[in-house]
């Protein structure tokens, strides 16, 4: 009891140093320099309230990580198409080995919960494969620095990893019911190869979006699928606006991918100009605004660069 006394101040002690910070904000601001955060027990981040982060390394780290995965993604699609072997996961398992009995058994499962596409069955898997490392204690000091996007900090390959990243259960069981509600139909639309590009530019460009944001606002440590997740939706609802999804509290309720991307918007949007700190609502706009525009503006000049690739490798053929 003598140590709790001795380590809290007095009611009037905290009230008198409330009203002297409030009258002087650079005090305040120095006296609270630093700032930890807890997610689930683990002391993930110590940060500083009055670094401003810097957006020359996170503009280039985005710029080229998404610039990288569509051309990559172009060539491959076109090489396929070329070599008229269309792209998978199952055949390409199939080319190293035949499958188990145990690997039938996870797919039968899949299944029967829908997740038939393989791209998304391993996006899930990769998410769930870093969820169980944040298990490890072991690893806690290797996650939080690689795996949680700290705004003001010079690490920019957390802006892609934080993006396979959830520490509480309830993050990850929605992120991932979201996902494979209308990401299978995405991916067959766009293909493979599309579709990943896609979740890695959403990805970094969300974690662009809450970099700039935090320039007017304090520090954030973000982490989660839901950047990506966005980009997914936004581009989903510009190709099938009227396609049914389930909410995950209501299951046995279905709205359009319309109506739920201006409803994630709205709320988004309110919670960017609030302030509010639980969700990363900066990332989320910039994850969807780029997942809309791509659909809308980007995605023909793609079309272009994968047929450039096909000529480029008809031309080395001859």
């Amino acid at each position: 009891q003598l140590r709790k006394e001795n380590t809290r101040p007095s009611f009037m002690a905290a009230t008198c140093l409330r009203l002297f910070s409030a009258s002087r904000p650079a005090v305040s601001q120095a006296m609270s320099s630093t700032r930890v955060q807890f997610v689930r027990g683990y002391r993930v981040v110590v940060s500083r309230y009055g670094a401003s982060p810097k957006l020359l390394r996170p503009f280039l780290f985005a710029t080229t990580v998404s610039t990288g995965a569509f051309v990559t993604a172009a060539f491959l699609q076109a090489r396929d198409a070329e070599n008229q072997i269309p792209f998978s996961w199952k055949n390409r398992a199939q080319q190293r080995r035949s499958e188990s009995e145990i690997l039938h058994t996870i797919r039968g499962w899949l299944d029967n919960f829908g997740l038939t596409n393989n791209t998304v069955n391993v996006i899930i898997a990769a998410n769930t494969a870093v969820f169980l490392m944040w298990r490890i204690p072991a690893l806690t000091g290797f996650m939080q620095r690689f795996f949680v996007y700290n705004t003001t900090s010079r690490r920019v390959l957390p802006m892609l990893l934080s993006g396979l990243s959830h520490v509480t259960p309830l993050h990850f069981a929605f992120n991932m019911f979201a996902l494979s509600s209308f990401g299978p139909l995405l991916c067959n639309v766009l293909g493979d190869h599309q579709f990943v590009a896609l979740c890695c530019s959403s990805a970094v460009l969300g974690s662009l979006a809450i970099t700039l944001h935090a320039r007017f606002a304090a520090p954030f440590h973000v982490l989660g699928f839901s950047g990506a997740l966005m980009g997914l939706l936004g581009a989903a609802t510009v190709y099938f606006p009227d396609s049914g999804v389930q909410l995950f509290f209501l299951p046995f309720l279905q709205t359009t991918l319309f109506n739920a991307m201006i409803g994630m918007a709205a709320v988004d949007t309110v919670g960017v100009l609030a302030g509010w700190r639980m969700f990363g609502h900066a990332a989320h706009l910039g994850g969807l605004a780029f997942g809309v525009a791509y659909a809308y503006v980007l995605q023909p000049y793609y079309g272009q660069m994968r047929r450039w690739f096909r000529q480029q490798i008809r031309m080395h053929r001859v």
